[in-house]
């Protein structure tokens, strides 16, 4: 059963993690992205989340959820962005 939370402080260093190792949509500079980067994201300026297990499905639940809470917020809006032709762009193309 996959379960989804909404990221906290403890999160950070596996967050770092799966950031890092992605093989599409790689950071140019990594050292651009620090552990300071994300704490400001969880406290001051939105939210993550992670599920609790890998497996078909998880990107699509992560997507929703996030999506949710934007139009919950209020947002009217929203640009997601990414390499032309990567599996990223085709998902964000699916998921509308």
């Amino acid at each position: 059963m996959m379960q989804i939370h909404v990221a906290s402080l403890p999160d950070i260093p596996e967050m770092h993690r799966i950031r890092t190792s992605v093989r599409e949509n790689q950071l140019t500079n990594p050292a651009l992205v620090q552990p300071h980067h994300y704490r400001a994201m969880l406290n001051e300026q939105g939210r993550g989340w992670l599920a609790k297990i890998e497996g078909r499905g998880v990107g699509r639940r992560l997507h929703d959820t996030m999506m949710d809470w934007l139009f919950a917020e209020g947002a009217e809006h929203v640009w997601l962005s990414t390499d032309r032709g990567t599996r990223a762009a085709r998902f964000y193309q699916s998921a509308g």
